[in-house]
């Protein structure tokens, strides 16, 4: 009888997790939709965090995987305890948080709403965090600026209370989010692309879907109805390489080219070709003249199949008059002010950058449009320092500088806990363009919440310490 009573005991200890999880799936943690009356109509990126489904996965993995859920969230220090990682915002995380962005007349602003149930604490945690921070709060929610604005600073205060307001269009008048948005994924995007006589997107969503050992991403995307249709990519993806991607698609026409500054306009193309398998760095000495101290070798090889000749000199001439890159001598290399080298070539049907040569090997799916293939941690060991023999900086620069780069990358190998990360656009029926991807976890035996929250608390640790 002692131990019918003890095994019913452990059976009923058992029985406590589903029944919490079962009532607060239908009288606690049942989120509300409000929150998308708060969205501005003019919005193009909005991302939903379903905070209740993560909430019930670390709940599941502190009771179930303790010991591995301590080791990830709470790694052990000897120089001090672990800080509480729990404190009184006000903010009520067991609703869904919001995040938006708006394009001004001449800056991206990014925006969050977030429900409150304590606004005293609330407003207090806000401050305290960064007391620049511009929030409105509304009846249940507060919205808050994310992103600094370089010219309408003056304009955001009022902005934020026209929208606590619910003064401004709402989103949901263009678009039915609760349609679109999966609560029983994790996160959901969507998307609204700039209107460009490249863009050849009207709008598509993704969902992550936070599984043991994986995220998985589905979507959709809606292509211009009398835009010109994209051929299939025409060459295969490298996976050997640290990252590959393969487009027939123009999306990448404003990207950071080696510089700090990003540039715009960049030509039409029919199709793009990009391996990039590390960097070899050189420590030289400051009267080289480079931005950085390091001369650096990418092992990059970028490929496009152009469409107009002419605009492409001009593009490659302009920038050149720009000072974003110089051509050394009478050779076809490039150097950027960063210090960053490569070959270049341009023929009537197409430009290419590289380090030594490209090997295009023709791809077999006629429906692929856009694929991507990332080996995070094969992009950190191809990566190298080392001194210029031709011109070496001072013996202690040496030192200092191969010491500091060296600690950086040791430390962010430490940090990479994603094995790959797979992504592909392909042309579904009705004319829709399908996404489907992947990012795949080292750890098989833990889950990717606990994984991806382990990665977001040391990458903040990391970021603060350089």
């Amino acid at each position: 009888m002692l131990k019918i009573k003890k095994y019913l005991a452990i059976v009923g200890l058992l029985m406590v997790f589903p029944l919490v999880v079962m009532v607060s799936n239908k009288f606690i943690l049942e989120p509300s939709n409000e929150i998308y009356a708060f969205i501005p109509q003019e919005s193009d990126f909005v991302i939903e965090v379903n905070t209740t489904n993560f909430i019930k996965e670390i709940a599941y993995q502190r009771i179930f995987e303790e010991t591995s859920f301590l080791e990830k969230v709470y790694p052990a220090s000897k120089d001090k305890a672990p800080e509480p990682l729990i404190e009184n915002t006000g903010l009520d995380f067991f609703s869904k948080v919001v995040f938006f962005r708006e394009l001004w007349p001449d800056e991206a602003i990014w925006f969050s709403i977030v429900a409150y149930n304590d606004e005293d604490a609330a407003r207090e945690f806000l401050t305290k965090k960064s007391p620049e921070l511009k929030f409105e709060f509304s009846d249940d929610y507060v919205i808050i600026q994310l992103t600094n604005s370089k010219t309408n600073h003056d304009k955001i205060a009022e902005h934020l209370k026209k929208i606590s307001n619910k003064e401004v269009k709402g989103f949901n008048e263009r678009i039915d989010l609760t349609e679109i948005f999966d609560p029983s994924k994790e996160i959901n995007c969507y998307f609204t692309p700039r209107k460009t006589p490249e863009n050849q997107l009207i709008d598509g969503w993704l969902a992550f879907d936070f599984l043991n050992d994986r995220i998985e991403i589905n979507g959709q995307f809606t292509p211009i109805k009398d835009g010109k249709k994209s051929t299939a990519v025409a060459y295969s993806i490298d996976k050997t390489k640290a990252f590959s991607i393969r487009s027939s698609m123009n999306l990448f026409n404003s990207i950071y080219w080696f510089t700090e500054d990003k540039i715009e306009d960049i030509p039409s193309y029919s199709q793009l070709v990009m391996d990039y398998d590390g960097v070899d760095c050189y420590l030289v000495h400051r009267n080289q003249g480079y931005s950085t101290p390091f001369r650096s070798y990418p092992k990059i090889a970028l490929h496009f199949d152009i469409l107009e000749t002419d605009y492409w000199t001009n593009f490659f001439e302009t920038q050149k008059i720009a000072g974003n890159f110089s051509v050394v001598g009478n050779t076809r290399e490039i150097m950027t002010p960063h210090g960053a080298s490569f070959n270049y070539k341009q023929t009537d049907k197409m430009v290419e950058l590289y380090q030594d040569s490209i090997q295009l090997k023709p791809s077999t799916d006629p429906h692929l449009l856009f694929d991507l293939w990332i080996q995070p941690d094969v992009i950190l060991e191809r990566t190298s320092f080392m001194v210029d023999s031709i011109n070496p900086p001072s013996s202690l620069e040496q030192n200092m500088g191969l010491l500091v780069a060296d600690k950086i990358i040791s430390d962010i190998q430490v940090l990479a806990n994603m094995a790959t990360i797979e992504f592909t656009l392909t042309e579904g029926e009705n004319g829709l363009i399908v996404a489907k991807g992947q990012v795949s976890m080292e750890e098989k035996n833990g889950h990717s919440m606990i994984e991806s929250m382990s990665f977001g608390m040391a990458m903040s640790k990391f970021l603060k310490n350089y």
